[in-house]
């Protein structure tokens, strides 16, 4: 008796470990198939599978990536994110506020990984940043936060300026309306008059810039958005032939392209951090139990030739805190 009991132990054991293996093995060498959504490929999805290659995920090998991109067709998204949900991706990689509201609607049980999104929590995309609940969490841009500081920034640049517009997004609903208090704020505490003005897509700007020269602007804070993101060459422009210091809190793409400055986290270092949130999913984890990461660097860009073609000085206790000056 006592030799049939350990050796059906022994079988039992025996059996176990090698389900185990099995197990593991298949679950090593699944291909994981993740959902991208977003307006295009740029050079920051370029980081985030380099660093994901470091952590062990090799496109092709280990993970494929379905790609929806809509362009500069925002109205796209939802048919986007539904495509994604129905082809049961492993999980979707969110790049915008816009993505992840879209991909929030079309699943509640595929993990969701976003970025850029400046209040996951008032956007009612988590319960709290550092327990999110639900299938969604993320890297925030916190971007309204910083709101205040381009503002005394582009104040520093000019001075002498006492009446500031500040271009939103209103179909970025609360952020935009976060992103007005803020701009508020800051006028008030710097003594300077603000204009607020909207423009939702391409077609609005001929008319925002128009009515920044009727109330005769002297600097413009633009909080960016992935419809601003996709025209920025043609804002630029138009704040260069009004003449109008412009600080975008956005990418360092604006001041490359002409913007006089920009201030916003480090993007490249966002995508990082999402490589990690997504390494961990894909191991296992549940984002209900991932705490949404802050930016803890940030970056500051300075274009000195728009400076030169604007007649300003930019003053050195500025140029000293630039993490990059365009020459």
């Amino acid at each position: 008796m006592r030799l049939r009991t350990f050796l059906l132990f022994a079988i039992l054991v025996i059996g176990l470990f090698f389900g185990s293996l099995v197990a593991n093995a298949e679950k090593e060498g699944k291909v994981h198939r993740i959902g991208w959504l977003g307006p295009t490929y740029r050079v920051f999805d370029k980081v985030l599978l380099e660093e994901l290659r470091k952590l062990g995920w090799v496109k092709g090998e280990n993970f494929v990536i379905e790609y929806q991109s809509w362009g500069c067709k925002p109205d796209r998204i939802p048919a986007l994110a539904a495509e994604l949900a129905r082809h049961k991706v492993d999980f979707i990689f969110a790049v915008h506020t816009t993505d992840t509201f879209a991909a929030k609607n079309a699943t509640s049980k595929i993990p969701i990984v976003f970025t850029m999104v400046g209040d996951p929590v008032g956007y009612g995309f988590v319960s709290s940043l550092a327990r999110p609940g639900g299938n969604v969490t993320g890297v925030s841009s916190n971007l309204i936060e910083i709101t205040g500081k381009a503002f005394q920034l582009l104040k520093e640049a000019v001075p002498g300026a006492s009446r500031i517009a500040c271009l939103h997004n209103p179909a970025r609903g609360q952020l935009a309306h976060q992103f007005l208090e803020k701009m508020q704020a800051a006028a008030q505490t710097l003594d300077v008059k603000l204009q607020s003005v909207q423009a939702e897509d391409p077609k609005d700007f001929d008319a925002a810039f128009k009515a920044m020269a009727e109330e005769q602007a002297q600097g413009l804070v633009v909080l960016s958005s992935p419809p601003y993101n996709s025209y920025v060459s043609q804002i630029v422009d138009l704040a260069l032939k009004s003449n109008l210091p412009m600080i975008v809190l956005g990418p360092t793409y604006w001041p490359r392209a002409g913007a006089l400055m920009s201030y916003a986290p480090e993007y490249p270092h966002q995508y990082r951090s999402a490589a990690h949130l997504i390494d961990k999913i894909l191991r296992g984890a549940k984002p209900a139990d991932l705490p949404v990461e802050l930016p803890t660097l940030y970056e500051f860009v300075i274009n000195l030739k728009t400076a030169e073609a604007l007649g300003l000085e930019i003053p050195e206790s500025l140029l000293i805190r630039a993490s990059e000056v365009i020459e």
